[in-house]
């Protein structure tokens, strides 16, 4: 409840836009980094088409730590990449997941992604893009995503 002398400011909508991109791959590696304070790092490549257009190849790498409630929390960085014109663009991210028992361990966790370039080509509608993803993987390694654009 606002006091006589306070304002209130309007705060804008926040829109989950269209899908920008979907992928499927396998995860290439995997790494303890800490045994105390349990943290695990993945290494996965993806094929993957971006706006219903581009083929992409998207390395990631991220890291993961238990939390309380069987959740988890991570961060993530990769590199998308189109052979034609050798385009890059950079993201990061960070989300929260879990392993679902009744769907044989399978891993899902969802969060926010950020996109970076220098591209003028094709690429460069990612620069400064910011979007909110669903990450799957399953217990053989395969791993699918989704990314949608935040408006």
């Amino acid at each position: 409840m606002l006091k006589s002398t306070e304002t209130k400011t309007s705060v804008s909508t926040v829109v989950i836009g269209n899908l920008i991109y979907e992928e499927s791959g396998k995860i290439t590696g995997t790494r303890v980094i800490n045994v105390e304070e349990p943290k695990v790092e993945f290494t996965y490549t993806a094929k993957g088409i971006l706006r219903d257009e581009i083929d992409v190849t998207n390395t990631g790498t991220y890291w993961v730590v238990p939390k309380s409630s069987g959740m988890m929390y991570g961060e993530a960085r990769g590199v998308f990449f189109i052979k034609e014109g050798g385009e890059l663009a950079t993201w990061t991210a960070q989300g929260v997941g879990r392993y679902s028992a009744e769907e044989n361990r399978k891993m899902t966790a969802i969060g926010s992604v950020f996109f970076r370039t220098s591209s003028t080509g094709r690429l460069a509608f990612l620069n400064d893009i910011v979007a909110v993803f669903k990450h799957e993987e399953d217990q053989a390694g395969n791993v699918y995503g989704k990314k949608f654009e935040l408006k």
